[in-house]
């Protein structure tokens, strides 16, 4: 049985449109393609920002592409965390909304610890996080 989520990329963008991050977890799927939809999905986030349509940091789905669906959490300090997911039917938010913040408060820990010598914005423990939250996330739902 396929999985009805299936979280294959994530993406962090600065408040100036510069990448933080951006991993594959999914071989089947090329970057190109995941990093086109993620960045085609700003479009959507800033003019939503724009036109004050943003009640809360959940953005919900900003952009589907070729069967692949874009959901956007906005922190405080304007980053927006992208999470690609190949569905077969709407994510709900109660699996969105925490695996999204999680992913911002791995970065912000990462991003703020004097331990982190990396010349990334993440460091190697951080993006091991990530990659062992992606794979826990897609194995419950």
């Amino acid at each position: 049985m396929r999985t009805p989520h299936k979280i294959i990329a994530i993406c962090l963008v600065d408040r100036e449109n510069k990448p933080i991050f951006f991993k594959n977890y999914c071989e089947e799927f090329s970057s190109i393609e995941l990093e086109f939809s993620a960045f085609s999905s700003l479009d959507t986030v800033y003019h939503r920002i724009k036109t004050k349509q943003i009640d809360s940091n959940f953005l919900g789905s900003v952009c589907k592409f070729k069967g692949l669906t874009v959901y956007g959490w906005l922190a405080y300090d304007m980053t927006c965390v992208l999470a690609v997911v190949e569905e077969t039917k709407e994510m709900p938010k109660d699996i969105a909304v925490p695996f999204l913040s999680k992913v911002y408060s791995i970065y912000i820990d990462s991003y703020c610890s004097p331990f982190c010598y990396s010349h990334s914005y993440l460091s190697d423990v951080a993006a091991e996080k990530l990659k062992q939250m992606v794979a826990d996330t897609n194995d419950k739902y």
